[in-house]
């Protein structure tokens, strides 16, 4: 019958590559974005709505959630000066508040054996120059998965993907030229940066029953940046 998966924020870039592959895999994908969503698929059903700002209509919801995924994120660079703290309030927002309202909201819906996933960041583990409210924020989503992990279990599992720049349309602004590409890929020990596919992999595992001993894992996919030296 295929399992159930909520996705939030699914016109990312990131999301699109994983909703095609869960559908062929056979799963049945429940899509809520603010602006629309064409695909031609029986086992896709897509809600306009701002969670942030709205609840999930409880008809749209399946009886059992398999599977959820939180894509709503941020990337506000700014040095620490300057930096304004409703910058930082909207990013906790987005980022951490946002997760809380649907997980609570589907809570009873989780089903036995379900998994939940999160974003963070490299920026996080790893300091960067003007990333502190991408790590303020980050940091509580990570905060946030370790907690749920250990209150959920055994029920559901809760994981979290900290990745480096990858190829989205929220970071083209940094890769838009060549030698900003360039700039970006040789700073990771693999010389390259994240694409869409590289996520939406680990994702889709993460997902699955193959990874069912899996929870409370940050897990970084970022070329090797959080942990090489080169």
């Amino acid at each position: 019958m295929g399992k159930n998966i909520l996705v939030i924020g699914s016109n990312s870039s990131i999301a699109k590559k994983l909703i095609d592959m869960e559908l062929k895999e056979g799963n049945h994908i429940f899509s809520i974005s603010r602006k629309g969503f064409e695909l031609e698929n029986t086992n896709f059903h897509h809600q306009i709505l701002d969670v942030l700002e709205e609840n999930i209509p409880e008809d749209f919801l399946p009886d059992s959630i398999d599977g959820m995924v939180y894509f709503p994120g941020t990337i506000n660079l700014k040095p620490f000066k300057a930096l304004k703290q409703n910058v930082i309030l909207s990013d906790i927002r987005i980022n951490v508040l946002g997760a809380v309202n649907v997980i609570q909201q589907v809570l009873k819906k989780l089903s036995l054996g379900s998994s939940v996933l999160l974003f963070s960041s490299v920026a996080v583990r790893l300091g960067m120059p003007y990333h502190s409210s991408v790590a303020i924020s980050k940091g509580a989503v990570e905060g946030l998965t370790i907690s749920l992990a250990s209150e959920l279990a055994p029920k559901v599992r809760v994981n979290c993907v900290a990745p480096s720049l990858t190829s989205t349309n929220m970071a083209s602004r940094f890769i838009d030229t060549e030698e900003k590409l360039n700039s970006m890929k040789n700073r990771h020990p693999l010389k390259s940066i994240g694409q869409p596919e590289d996520l939406a992999y680990l994702i889709s595992y993460l997902l699955s029953d193959k990874s069912k001993w899996v929870t409370g894992q940050v897990i970084s996919v970022d070329g090797g940046l959080s942990n090489l030296k080169m």
